[in-house]
């Protein structure tokens, strides 16, 4: 079912599932008159347009846009549109631009019918997408000066006291002016608790030691007890710095993500339409300003030949249709052009396909 409704749509107005459609202006066309001007006050850049014909067929020979800047751009057409149908669609050549008015060339088909409805609608210009969001802020570990300390040739034991606030995941010694060789130090944290780790290693003056983690998370190192001896008894003393590799700043949280609000279906009404009648119509109540209709048929084919829609501020607006919809399904759906109104009644012609069953049940809905 899923399908048959993509298709449908598809076949009623193939172009709106592809863009964005504006509608631009409508104007009655005389007999007799072979040229018109639409005026419009749309503010938005347009990347081409389409004509849709009510009341009587068009030959449109040419036209020609001029846009809010000044310039103008003419085109051939050279084509029939018939009464209830669309034209191609013509690109507009170039960036899209603001339409201010449109001159068109035509004749009238049928001179004794009655005076042809022409609309025009713009295909407007594609919002271009967001930009991505800037990479995460990745804070790379730093190096702390926790302390220095001279150490003692006949001492084998030495303790550096710190005041840095910082929590620390581990720590390493630089050495200075003689050789020590480390055998163990002794970490004691703000909190208390002590941690201790062997070495037995020599450090060379003017290098540094291995890195020593330090196990847990990071915490505040109040001081470290090291136990060593020094390497050169007749040399100058050997100077330990002792540096600590501050935790790594976690990066904020991501931002929520955007509020999609999706769109919603609302009844707007029921009614039993009658085997002979040809036209009804349904009155809704409901507030809310839509966006577009569709229509769900039970108990009997239909097929909708057009609809006209009544605004609450009395404005109307009239589409063809020239759909069958089967018992069961739903209709295409349709766009209303514009900003979104709230609708006081729906007219719509039809003729029920089975005369000898029951009646045909249509329900309308409204897209929020």
């Amino acid at each position: 079912m899923r399908k048959l409704l993509v298709l449908l749509s598809l076949v009623l107005f193939p172009t709106f599932a592809q863009a964005q459609w504006v509608h631009l202006g409508t104007t009655a066309v005389d007999h007799r008159a072979e040229k018109d001007t639409l005026r419009t006050q749309h503010q938005g850049a347009m990347k081409g347009i389409q004509f849709r014909v009510m009341h009587n067929d068009v030959r449109f020979i040419r036209f020609q846009v001029q846009y809010a800047n000044g310039a103008t751009q003419e085109m051939p057409v050279n084509a029939v549109v018939r009464a209830g149908q669309s034209s191609g669609y013509y690109d507009l050549p170039g960036r899209a631009q603001v339409i201010r008015s449109i001159n068109f060339w035509y004749k009238t088909m049928g001179r004794r019918g009655p005076k042809a409805q022409v609309a025009v609608y713009g295909k407007a210009a594609p919002t271009p997408p967001p930009p991505p969001p800037p990479p995460p802020v990745v804070h790379k570990p730093q190096w702390v000066h926790l302390g220095t300390t001279l150490v003692d040739h006949r001492a084998e034991k030495d303790t550096l006291r710190t005041q840095h606030q910082g929590p620390m995941k581990g720590i390493q010694f630089r050495v200075a002016h003689n050789d020590v060789r480390f055998i163990r130090f002794q970490v004691q944290y703000a909190n208390g608790a002590r941690q201790e780790m062997p070495v037995n290693a020599v450090v060379r003056a003017g290098q540094s030691s291995g890195y020593y983690d330090l196990p847990g998370r990071a915490q505040v190192i109040r001081s470290i007890n090291f136990w060593y001896k020094t390497m050169g008894r007749r040399g100058p003393k050997a100077q330990v710095a002792v540096y600590g590799k501050a935790a790594p700043t976690p990066p904020p949280p991501p931002p929520p993500p955007p509020v999609v609000h999706k769109p919603q279906w609302v009844h707007l009404g029921t009614t039993l339409v009658d085997h002979r009648a040809e036209k009804d119509t349904l009155r809704t109540q409901h507030q809310g300003p839509m966006k577009g209709i569709q229509f769900r048929v039970a108990h009997n084919d239909v097929r909708f030949i057009r609809f006209q829609v009544q605004y609450a501020n009395g404005a109307r607006q009239e589409m063809p249709v020239n759909a069958v919809v089967r018992a069961g399904q739903s209709s295409g759906y349709y766009d209303l052009p514009g900003r979104a109104q709230v609708i006081r009644s729906i007219n719509f012609w039809y003729k029920t396909m089975n005369h000898r069953g029951p009646k045909a049940q249509v329900k309308v809905y409204g897209r929020l």
